[in-house]
């Protein structure tokens, strides 16, 4: 992704709802907080602020950033505009006779995602964490990186599930070995290629092998004019406390609740 284009401002803008009402309660109560960006980018678009910029002007910041990039040309880019930050503070136990101040702490990592994950990921803080994962691709990111996500205790996921990428690849025999390793399983080779909801039925099958890791998933549908879903952004996490921030972001009243496009699983 090089443009900022109307579908990704309304993911970044959801993200950012996000991360304020984590933030703001994480603070309260935890000297230590990480954001990792698995697929960090270049940090702006068009002039618009991507993820990584977005988690860095929060009012409570994380207290550590990982971001992670693969292509170097647009590491050094984000690096050009996460420097701005490097002297910026995060408030901890903001509920507590502890509170202080403490600096951010930024790393940038020139690596690939599954790599970081299967090598670096334990190197993490043992703090409550916040993971995005943005593949570009479905060849990015498989099952198995997002078990070993969930392994971490207090973690939370937001995970980036592209419908027309997933389409575009079941088309082509050549990347079908891809698309059993991005699900885990061979289940979505039973989606029929002529239904009208095949993108629904595809983001339906990668829920339930979430759900074998994950025992709290939320999702939100993003649609083009057209109606189409184009991507599903989805939570998931086996923090209870972390769920119930994300229900009250989307406004989910009860288990069975649908608002707009909005729509929930919960396994416990």
């Amino acid at each position: 992704m090089d443009k900022a284009n109307v579908w990704t401002i309304r993911k970044w803008d959801y993200l950012k709802k996000y991360l304020h009402a984590y933030t703001t309660i994480v603070s309260c109560y935890f000297r230590d907080f990480t954001y990792v960006d698995m697929f960090a980018g270049k940090g702006k678009y068009d002039g618009k602020d991507g993820s990584p910029i977005i988690a860095l002007k929060l009012e409570f910041p994380f207290t550590n950033y990982i971001f992670v990039e693969k292509e170097s040309k647009k590491l050094k880019e984000l690096e050009g505009y996460t420097s701005e930050f490097l002297n910026r503070e995060a408030i901890v136990l903001r509920k507590t006779k502890n509170e202080h101040k403490k600096p951010i702490d930024i790393k940038t990592e020139n690596i690939e995602a599954k790599n970081y994950i299967k090598n670096k990921l334990d190197e993490m803080p043992r703090s409550p964490c916040f993971i995005l994962l943005d593949p570009y691709g479905i060849e990015e990111m498989d099952m198995t990186s997002v078990k070993l996500c969930s392994q971490k205790k207090k973690v939370e996921l937001l995970i980036n599930f592209s419908v027309m990428g997933v389409i575009r690849n079941a088309d082509r025999k050549q990347c079908h070995p891809l698309l059993t390793q991005y699900y885990g399983t061979e289940e979505w080779k039973n989606v029929p290629h002529n239904t009208i909801n095949r993108g629904d039925l595809y983001a339906e099958l990668y829920i339930k092998s979430l759900k074998e890791f994950f025992d709290y998933i939320l999702y939100k549908v993003i649609k083009n004019e057209k109606n189409a879903p184009i991507y599903y952004l989805i939570y998931a996490t086996n923090n209870d406390k972390g769920y119930k921030i994300m229900k009250d972001v989307m406004n989910i009243k009860s288990e069975q609740s649908k608002l707009n496009h909005f729509k929930i699983y919960a396994t416990k």
